[in-house]
């Protein structure tokens, strides 16, 4: 409990604590757990015809309209399962950046003389994603707090950056960002400029690259 406080308080003492006793399971399972409660009030309160006819509108700034046409027709064989696929591919695709992020910093580590194994750094990068769990909380009252379920895309993350700017951003990748990303990106930054004495500079840009392409890719496929 104290590490789960300390990933919001204490930063530092989280991370040096990471680096004494690696543990990994313990935030990967509160995630998860969280992921599926948040899913599950999606699945049974949200108005997926509502949700999906914002989503078409949304894309209409980052598609093509030969794109949004080839989405509507998917949708019509049922929105309901599109939901549910959607909402367990989101549990498989945490797993999976967790583990690429921390076979990313081990292998990178490695290659510039770094003693810090992969368990250490699966577990610093779990324990830094609990932060999260504020996106969660923040989806799960806009689900429960939408008037008949009527919930549309763009409202479903309350601390994304188009929520919070109050605009509409061309790129989807772009808008789906949250303040809870960037302060990941932050806690990263610190872990390895702790765990590796390099500069903040070069912290930053380790950082950053994966980061970046994971942004980036989706980009280039939707244009």
């Amino acid at each position: 409990m104290k590490r789960l406080i300390d990933v919001f308080l204490s930063p530092i003492a989280m991370v040096d604590g990471v680096r004494d006793k690696p543990n990994f399971c313990p935030p990967i399972i509160v995630m998860l757990l969280l992921q599926l409660v948040v899913g599950v009030l999606h699945i049974a309160l949200v108005d997926h015809g509502y949700y999906f006819s914002d989503f078409m509108g949304a894309q209409r700034n980052w598609m093509s309209q030969d794109q949004v046409e080839l989405n509507r027709q998917r949708l019509e064989y049922g929105s309901h399962s599109m939901i549910v696929i959607g909402q367990v591919s989101t549990l498989f695709l945490f797993v999976f950046s967790v583990l690429v992020f921390a076979g990313y910093f081990a292998l990178v580590g490695k290659l510039c003389g770094g003693t810090v194994s992969f368990r250490h750094w699966l577990s610093v990068v779990a324990w830094i994603n609990v932060i999260g769990v504020l996106s969660l909380l923040a989806r799960a009252v806009a689900i429960v707090a939408a008037p008949d379920g009527r919930l549309g895309f763009s409202e479903a993350n309350p601390l994304s950056l188009s929520n919070i700017l109050g605009r509409d951003f061309q790129m989807m990748t772009v808008a789906q960002i949250d303040v809870t990303n960037a302060w990941r990106w932050a806690l990263l930054c610190l872990a390895y400029k702790r765990w590796t004495s390099v500069s903040w500079i070069l912290s930053v840009a380790i950082v950053l690259i994966p980061v970046l392409l994971l942004y980036a890719i989706p980009t280039i496929v939707f244009f």
